[in-house]
């Protein structure tokens, strides 16, 4: 890539240090180098990811900013307001199924086993990916 273009951007909003480490390892291990992953702890600052680079992904928690700014399907209404296209992954505790949301394509259990993981970042990422990997996060 040449100097002044940027690389497709994943932007990882949640309120958990521990969980979005964690997370930012597994996701680096799927999709490589190839995009740059950005994390926040705030739904402004991911709204500002969103409008300012090309955020082809965003990933939040549904727990997250519950009491002061929303949840986290608040954060992808806000973010499709921006970017109708945008691509929304909502990770739940997955004690329950996900909220149903127009915005919110894609979800994910907390617990997803790394596999889960893979198969739903290929189908969000990868155009014209299988639309078994799409099932198998509507399922989660």
């Amino acid at each position: 890539m040449s100097d002044g273009q940027q690389y497709p951007t994943i932007v990882l909003a949640g309120a958990d240090p521990a969980w979005m480490f964690d997370m930012q390892a597994r996701i680096r291990t799927i999709v490589g180098w190839d995009y740059d992953l950005l994390l926040t702890f705030s739904a402004s600052q991911a709204l500002r990811y969103v409008t300012e680079r090309q955020v082809c992904l965003l990933i939040t928690e549904a727990m997250f900013m519950r009491h002061a700014e929303g949840s986290g399907a608040d954060l992808a209404r806000r973010a499709r307001e921006h970017v109708a296209g945008i691509q929304v992954l909502l990770i739940h505790d997955g004690n329950a199924s996900a909220p149903a949301s127009p915005d919110i394509a894609h979800a994910l259990g907390r617990k997803a086993s790394p596999e889960e993981m893979q198969a739903v970042l290929s189908a969000i990422l990868t155009p014209g990916a299988p639309s078994q990997a799409a099932a198998l996060s509507s399922q989660l």
